[in-house]
């Protein structure tokens, strides 16, 4: 089966990819028409297609996605031996067989820089005196966390009475 995915007026006006999906004569249309975090019909799609079946896009763009996103709909693909087609982009995989191994080596790249650029921001910010996380609170705040609540004060007077969250407060309550 040759199916067609189509997104309503993105990257371009949803008749223009209509047609330019039925030239390659594709027998259904999944026209998402939702936000682009739903992405109903591309699922209805993904699990409607059979080993060796074709799907066709006017743009790589349809998806909407980040790069690692995308990686996993083109391992959907790639798992069924989809025959994947983008016009834009001049990509049919049956002459591209390389094209899924390249989004999944892209990808990884991106997650491998995207790991570096975090641990150097981190790095950076140390350097400069930033830390982390939660704020560090001493053993007398906790202590009189745990004497309040001994007392039967409700957890958000504690909360405010100790200048903490009320997360804070659950934290030592529930670890003594």
């Amino acid at each position: 089966m040759k199916y067609g995915y189509i997104r309503k007026d993105y990257p371009e006006e949803t008749v223009v990819q209509i047609e330019r999906v039925l030239t390659y004569g594709c027998d259904k249309l999944f026209i998402e028409e939702n936000e682009f975090h739903k992405e109903e019909e591309l699922r209805k799609l993904i699990e409607k297609l059979n080993f060796d079946d074709t799907v066709m896009v006017s743009d790589l763009r349809v998806f909407g996605k980040k790069l690692r996103e995308l990686q996993d709909v083109m391992r959907e693909f790639y798992h069924k031996n989809i025959r994947f087609v983008s016009m834009e982009e001049n990509l049919d995989t049956e002459e591209v067989p390389s094209f899924y191994q390249s989004v999944f080596m892209m990808a990884q790249m991106d997650y491998l820089h995207t790991v570096y650029q975090t641990r150097e921001g981190i790095k950076r910010a140390r350097e400069l005196g930033v830390i982390g996380g939660r704020p560090q609170i001493n053993d007398e705040v906790i202590e009189k966390i745990q004497t309040l609540h001994k007392k039967k004060m409700s957890l958000r007077k504690i909360a405010t009475a100790c200048d903490v969250s009320l997360g804070t407060v659950h934290k030592y309550v529930h670890s003594s």
